[in-house]
């Protein structure tokens, strides 16, 4: 995701974050794992905000960068936790 400069700090990536994650838990699956690279803290912030907790770091190549090796984080956020974080109705 990528969010333009004018549009951000206005909630509009938690809120597009929480619609796509209760669609995705709809379907039953137990959990759903995203990662940032290291270096991209906003990406990190937008995750930890939706609940996603760091379980794994690696290097990987990066095809934007050229094939530059990056360290990346691997995050998880389960269905319960979703849930107990952002209840419906």
């Amino acid at each position: 995701y990528w969010l333009g400069e004018p549009h951000r700090g206005k909630g509009l990536m938690q809120e597009a974050g929480v619609a796509m994650l209760r669609h995705g838990f709809s379907s039953g699956v137990p959990s759903i794992k995203s990662g940032h690279f290291k270096d991209n803290a906003a990406s990190g912030k937008v995750l930890t905000a939706l609940g996603f907790i760091a379980f794994e770091e690696a290097d990987e190549k990066s095809l934007a960068r050229g094939d530059e090796v990056v360290r990346h984080v691997t995050m998880r956020l389960t269905r319960e936790r979703f849930e107990e974080l952002y209840p419906e109705g």
